[in-house]
């Protein structure tokens, strides 16, 4: 390969960049490229100065479900508040001693999961990220294709002319 062609790729990949990046964010992505090259380079992973690197994204083993927000928990809580609210005021009207056990208990279970997604609510506040894997901790909500979501992971990969 001659040096040309290498650096017509190279201005195509620049020129993508600035297209696709707004200008504040492009040399920070350039920066964060730059140190990417040099975290490799100091583990000695790479050597030589043509590198390819792309990214793909895989399932986990994990539900969706058991991946939190801040969003998705503050939803939670509000239906099971809404619920405990309705199963009070039914409670309020019941005179049937069956009927009243049998709300006591609903009432009992939408309290333990309302304590279950105020504790993954505190984890979440304590880790500082943006959202919570119960099942599996380094797993995120990812799109994988187009707009469907699903827990996974965002790879990162790269390889050297050696």
């Amino acid at each position: 390969m001659d040096h040309k062609q290498g650096s017509d790729r190279n201005q195509i990949v620049m020129f993508s960049l600035e297209s696709a990046i707004p200008k504040d964010s492009f040399v920070r992505v350039v920066d964060a490229f730059r140190r990417f090259l040099w975290l490799l380079k100091e583990w000695n992973l790479i050597e030589s100065q043509t590198i390819a690197i792309d990214s793909f994204k895989i399932r986990a083993r994990n539900s969706l479900k058991k991946n939190c927000n801040d969003k998705k928990l503050k939803h939670h809580l509000e239906y099971i508040d809404n619920q405990i609210r309705a199963y009070e005021e039914q409670l309020e009207k019941s005179d049937q001693e069956e009927e009243i056990k049998a709300l006591n208990a609903k009432i009992s279970e939408r309290k333990e999961k309302q304590d279950y997604y105020k504790s993954i609510s505190n984890k979440l506040k304590d880790s500082g990220e943006e959202q919570i894997s119960v099942t599996d901790p380094d797993s995120r909500a990812v799109v994988l294709l187009r707009n469907i979501v699903n827990a996974g992971y965002n790879i990162q990969s790269s390889s050297d002319e050696k």
